[in-house]
């Protein structure tokens, strides 16, 4: 489970593990969250790729229930396309913990 805002208060992870939950941040931010392009969010994620990331994407905004998010739907289609074609692979968080830290 992601905190809202990365909120990461003794509060806040003590109730996230209560319910069985495991706090997951991210390090690649990519500001939609505000009106932007999907352009716009591709260019953060090509600046910050290094692989083994977690790309922080919205489902809205945070302002209003309903929030437009046609750009990060469009965008999260233009991150796999360009990174599939570069042989990166996307995985779930429960792999991600799981697999092995390659090193070298």
């Amino acid at each position: 489970m992601r905190p809202p805002f990365g909120a990461r208060t003794p509060l806040t992870l003590r109730i996230i593990r209560q319910l069985g939950l495991t706090p997951v941040m991210w390090n690649i931010t990519c500001y939609d969250w505000k009106p932007t392009t999907p352009q716009r969010i591709l260019a953060h994620v090509d600046r910050q790729m290094r692989g083994g990331d977690v790309i922080l994407l919205h489902d809205g905004g945070h302002t209003e229930m309903g929030a437009a998010r046609s750009h990060s739907v469009e965008a999260t289609d233009l991150i796999i396309r360009k990174y599939s074609d570069q042989d990166y692979r996307f995985a779930s968080i429960s792999e991600m913990i799981a697999a092995p830290i390659a090193v070298g």
